[in-house]
């Protein structure tokens, strides 16, 4: 390390190389179709002299591996590129390249038949059809007194009480014969490809495939171990694998079988200590994925439910076995549909929206939907008929403190609220947290102001979104301060400031509470209002009374404008008195500077 870098001692790591295990034999189906399988079986059979067909046929099985290992290698090569079809298309009539053309077709659709019976037999398709079988892959390891009691009662339940009835000496001469050539092949015929081969890695399929040339030994082997009773130690070879099902085993028991079954128990009964519900037969049903007939019918059968079709839906939510689509997500637009229609121009009924965006990934197309028609109704419009938009909607979706009115961007919203359920199973796999807040647990709020981008806080938020003041009031000094008050030929200086109407007010509000307020224009105005000193507990009230003096100005304007009437500067502030108080009594019961309020503002009454 260069001197200046660093003033660290340096250190040297060293990583031991520890030696790759080798990897054990398994017999792959796929080398049943190779044109040279049978020849190599051949082979090996004619190099054994013949002895013990249990030593034997243990010698060939081991000398195998090699040739099918050496096989294996040989078809890993990759299909080189072709260059007769480029000569092919300016010559279609010559034999030779058809020919050519013929045989790479024909070896490759042998290499993609292997390829395909590789990953069929790695996949285990048969496990995921039949279940468990009492594999050695299902068995539950236990104590020795565990086992032999629960395998002595499963018999017991079985077999039933002992039958007395004696056999025939026909049935018992038949009971005696020795098993022939034919129930042997029987047998192995009926073993599935599939199934887990034993420790030395040929299953079914091998035996199957080779049965003319290797079909007389195995049934020589099997017929010499029932009559000589004795079993070499290669054919008593097993593999006992126990997979941890917790970080750390410490125990026995910390090793257990895996079983779908036992994984659905949990699964429920973890789900119903955590949620306190428990089965309701009248309310439940069964949904089927692609099973047979006959299994459906026997699951419906054994449990009594009704078959259930997908989407379905569970506490009011649609379930789907994918991702939602347009049809799926109507719910969300029928429920918001008659909430808007009874609350024309109230942006509160946008809420309703997010409990559904908050679960589940909602098509942007939907989305879209949900965001025009709460637009729409937010400025008076409906589903057909659309307003003049005043304010941005992606304004109006910012916070209130950055000059929105804190209505949730949808799309957003989505994002940040699925981005929680990853947290969550970030966090169940390992301890690492969300990549946003390492050090921290993931948080919704959080994480919807980081894709928001918001800008910075106008000192002026505060003053329009005070609790004192009524919603209706702090609605019209936003747009206000957003010069987005239809004002027609005349300017919002004009209105509010230079109007003698307006300044007359201005000035019986500032004298009778006696507020210092700067009115030679807009900006002018909002600085001495923000820079205006006075008694914490009272700054809400005094902001809500002029929102409600700006608000009031302009409800004069509509008055004169569309009914020709005009109310005096005086009867207008006991107006504001009387909204003021109402509104103080219903907010500020418990709080102690409840009678301060009240006071101050019937102080010149």
């Amino acid at each position: 390390m260069s001197k200046g870098l660093s003033n660290h001692t340096p250190i040297i790591f060293s990583f031991p190389q520890c030696p790759k295990p080798r990897s054990t034999f398994q017999f792959c189906e796929m080398w049943t179709k190779d044109k040279d399988f049978k020849d190599i079986v051949k082979h090996s059979l004619a190099q054994h002299q013949r002895g013990s067909s249990l030593k034997t046929l243990q010698h060939i099985l081991s000398n195998l591996r090699h040739s099918f290992r050496q096989l294996n290698k040989n078809n890993k090569q990759k299909l080189e590129g072709i260059s007769f079809r480029h000569n092919l298309c300016y010559n279609p009539t010559n034999q030779e390249l058809l020919l050519k053309g013929a045989s790479s077709r024909d070896h490759y659709i042998s290499i993609n038949q292997s390829a395909m019976l590789l990953v069929k037999q790695q996949s285990k398709a048969e496990w995921l059809g039949f279940g468990d079988e009492c594999t050695r892959y299902d068995q539950r390891v236990e104590g020795f007194e565990v086992v032999l009691r629960v395998m002595t009662t499963f018999y017991k339940k079985l077999l039933g009480e002992m039958d007395h009835h004696i056999t025939h000496v026909d049935q018992q001469i038949q009971l005696c014969l020795s098993f022939t050539d034919f129930d042997i092949k029987k047998v192995v015929f009926l073993i599935p490809n599939h199934k887990s081969p034993g420790p030395d890695g040929y299953n079914s399929a091998f035996y199957k495939a080779c049965w003319e040339d290797i079909g007389p030994l195995v049934c020589s082997a099997i017929k010499e171990f029932f009559s000589g009773g004795h079993l070499p130690s290669f054919y008593r070879q097993t593999k006992l694998v126990l997979l941890p099902k917790v970080p750390n085993p410490q125990r026995a028991k910390d090793f257990r079988a895996i079983s779908c079954c036992n994984l659905l128990m949990n699964a429920f009964h973890e789900f119903t200590r955590s949620s306190g519900l428990t089965v309701n037969l009248d309310k439940s049903n069964i949904v089927f994925g692609g099973d047979c007939l006959h299994i459906q019918q026997e699951c419906l059968n054994i449990t009594g439910f009704t078959e259930g079709q997908l989407p379905f839906r569970y506490l009011g939510m649609p379930i789907t076995a994918s991702r939602f689509t347009k049809e799926e997500c109507s719910i969300l637009v029928e429920k918001i549909t008659p909430k808007v229609h009874i609350s024309i121009g109230q942006y509160s009924v946008i809420w309703h929206v997010q409990f559904l965006s908050s679960i589940f990934i909602l098509p942007q197309e939907v989305v879209n939907q949900v965001m025009k028609m709460c637009r729409n109704y937010l400025w008076g419009g409906s589903e057909n008929y659309k307003k003049i938009l005043y304010v941005a909607w992606d304004k109006i979706c910012t916070p209130k403190k950055h000059r929105g009115l804190g209505v949730k961007n949808l799309r957003l919203w989505n994002m940040a609220c699925i981005a929680k359920l990853l947290a969550l199973e970030k966090a169940t796999k390992s301890e690492n947290k969300f990549k946003v807040y390492p050090r921290r647990e993931y948080k919704v709020k959080e994480g919807y102001n980081w894709l928001l981008q918001e800008d910075g806080k106008p000192q002026w938020a505060k003053l329009v979104w005070s609790r004192i003041s009524i919603p209706r009031h702090s609605f019209t000094v936003w747009f206000f301060i957003h010069n987005k008050l239809p004002q027609g030929p005349k300017t919002h200086e004009h209105l509010f400031f230079e109007c003698i109407y307006a300044r007359d007010i201005w000035q019986q509000f500032c004298a009778e509470w006696d507020i210092m307020l700067q009115l030679d224009g807009k900006g002018a105005f909002i600085t001495s209002l923000i820079k205006l000193r006075t008694p914490r507990k009272m700054r809400g009230l005094i902001q809500a009374m002029v929102s409600a003096v700006i608000y009031h100005i302009w409800l004069a304007r509509n008055r004169m404008i569309f009914k020709s009437t005009v109310y005096p500067a005086q009867e207008i502030l006991k107006e504001i008195k009387s909204q003021l108080i109402q509104r103080v009594l219903q907010i500020h019961q418990n709080r102690k500077n409840y009678n301060a309020c009240i006071d101050y503002l019937r102080k010149t009454q």
